[in-house]
């Protein structure tokens, strides 16, 4: 009688802890568990690499593609001691108009692409971060990458100009499993001119705006 007594107690203790382990499983995954939070917050970060990763190829690649440096985007010119900048918008546009079509193409060549996020990130202690099985997420390109350009001139000391011309990109993904989804906007900005020139910032310059891409 006690032995069976011993038995029910350890079935009845076993029977809990299986419970317990399925319950505390579904509320690891559940989408607003703080478990699940962890790893989305680990997920996003793996689809902005990935998505930066493209860019830099797409950066790349329309670089070799046009043959250009940074010398390439403006013109300057300083006549009796008058300063002239200005950026080169022909070719500027062109750059921006490549750059999106290449982002697109180092983007859309990877719509099957898939990060992987090790089950110990969900507890957020890094001695157990890459434990675990992984967890998968795909990660698929929604829009099309935006590219547009600025100009600034700032004085930046006596007779000094400091002149930029940058590029603003960003692009959205999604990251999804059978769990979980998400959309991640992408924000970069690449600087094309960086250049600190002799002589005073213009009374009067054109700051120039691309049409988006």
């Amino acid at each position: 009688m006690l032995k069976r007594q011993k038995y029910n107690i350890s079935r009845f203790i076993l029977l809990f802890l299986i419970i317990s382990f399925i319950f505390t499983v579904f509320s690891a995954f559940d989408n607003d568990s703080m478990f699940m939070s962890t790893i989305i917050e680990s997920a996003e970060i793996e689809a902005k690499e990935f998505a930066n990763n493209s860019i830099n190829n797409a950066i790349n690649k329309t670089i070799n593609e046009l043959n250009v440096s940074a010398d390439n985007f403006y013109k300057k010119s300083n006549d009796f001691g008058n300063l002239s900048i200005s950026a080169d918008t022909i070719l500027i546009n062109l750059f921006c108009s490549e750059l999106s079509n290449n982002i697109n193409d180092k983007l859309s060549l990877q719509t099957e692409n898939m990060i992987k996020v090790p089950v110990g990130s969900m507890f957020g202690i890094d001695i157990i971060s890459n434990i675990g099985p992984d967890i998968g997420f795909s990660v698929i390109p929604i829009s099309e990458a935006m590219v547009d350009y600025n100009t600034e001139f700032n004085s930046v000391g006596i007779n000094q100009t400091n002149f930029k011309i940058w590029i603003d990109i960003s692009t959205r993904v999604k990251i999804i499993n059978p769990l979980q989804k998400k959309e991640i906007l992408f924000q970069r900005k690449l600087m094309l001119v960086d250049i600190v020139t002799e002589g005073e910032v213009p009374g009067n310059y054109i700051q120039f705006y691309s049409d988006n891409y």
